[in-house]
Order: C-alpha cells, then structure tokens, then sequence
C-alpha cells in the first residue's frame, strides 16, 4: 500500500523543524507567499500548515502574517511545573525498559553532546540533547504521556533556545545527562526520577536568572 503525503504535512514538518531549532527569531514574519515561494508550493497548503502551528500554539498571527508566540514568565513556569510532575515518573518507567541497545543509543547521544560541548556549538548540542531526550522517551511504554510531555517540551524550547547560549547551562544540562544515564546503567528508578526532575529545576532557574538579568 502506497501511503500519499499531504504537502501540507511536508510544509508543517518543515516550519515546525525551524521553530524549534531557533531558525525563527520572535522579530521574524513567517509569511504564507514567502514560505510557498522557497519551497515552491501553492499557498492554500502553507496556510493550512501555519494555521495548524498556531492551533497548537506555536505561533501567533499578526498583521504581518505569522510570528513566534511569545510566552510569560508566568506560562514558562507553568509549563515547568507541569513537567515536573510528568517528566520524572516517564524516567521511571524507562528505567523498567533497559537494554544494552537503549545504553548504546543514549552513549552515542552523549557523544555527540559532548563534542558539541567542546566546541561551544549551541545549534549541535541542541539537537544532541533532543536526540537523547527522544531516545531515553522511545521506551517510555505509555504513549500519551509521552506525547503531552514532547508538546510541553516543544513549549519550552524558547527555555532552551536562551540558556543553551550560555556555557554554564551546556554544561550543566551535560552533565544532568550523564547523571541520568548512569542512574538507567544502574537500573535506579529512584535516581532517574530525582535526576530528571533536578535538569528542569536547573533549566527553569537558568532560565529565570537570564530573563532577569536582561531586564535590570
């Protein structure tokens, strides 16, 4: 069976992929004939696609077609807490399913975080850390847990786009990921739990001090 994909689902994909890699700045328009043009498709499919991003909450529209939705202090921290209760009982259960595979995966993940680190490349070690989060989650045996907690995640990505500039943060969320590696290697459901709620106290205090410290 042949499967057909929507071009409106190649274009979301696409817009989407941007967000979150900090292709967009929040002083960007995302503009419908723009997009169309540089991926040569028809509008109606562009439309859709960012229409949909604003549904979920990724963008807003403006006067100038569409740009990054920009979250409160307040949202971020709400979003924090959220994780915070779900994020740490996911790496419980990913305790439960340890392979030598599932170690593998997630060395090569920290790999590439660390040659990211030595480098002082924001961009790479974004996408490390993305890959070991997905990674450590694939195994995660409940779906929609760990659905909600990627939406948050996506969410949150601003958290990360700011203090992942700082070598400090590279550092420390490094360093959390090698904790919780080794409470998987260890099997310590106890410790996964403890060690991923920690990353997000870290990451949202990182985050907060930033924000401030722009502001005074």
């Amino acid at each position: 069976m042949v499967v057909k994909i929507k071009i409106k689902d190649v274009v979301y994909a696409d817009i989407k992929q941007k967000i979150l890699s900090g292709a967009y700045s929040p002083d960007d328009r995302i503009v419908d004939l723009d997009v169309a043009a540089t991926m040569n498709v028809s509008r109606m499919p562009v439309r859709e696609a960012l229409l949909q991003l604003q549904t979920e909450g990724y963008l807003n529209v403006t006067t100038r077609g569409f740009a990054l939705r920009q979250f409160s202090m307040q949202e971020i921290k709400d979003i924090f807490d959220i994780r915070m209760l779900l994020e740490p009982h996911a790496a419980k259960l990913a305790v439960q399913q340890v392979t030598p595979e599932f170690i593998r995966t997630l060395r090569a993940d920290l790999d590439a975080a660390k040659r990211a680190l030595a480098d002082d490349d924001t961009p790479a070690m974004m996408k490390a850390n993305r890959a070991f989060r997905s990674s450590w989650l694939a195994v995660v045996p409940n779906e929609r847990l760990v659905a909600t907690i990627n939406h948050l995640q996506d969410h949150a990505e601003t958290v990360r786009l700011a203090t992942l500039r700082s070598r400090q943060a590279k550092e420390a969320s490094y360093e959390r990921n090698l904790q919780l590696l080794e409470a998987f290697e260890q099997k310590d459901a106890a410790l996964a739990r403890r060690i991923a709620r920690q990353n997000l106290v870290d990451s949202f205090a990182f985050y907060k001090e930033l924000s401030e410290s722009r502001s005074a």
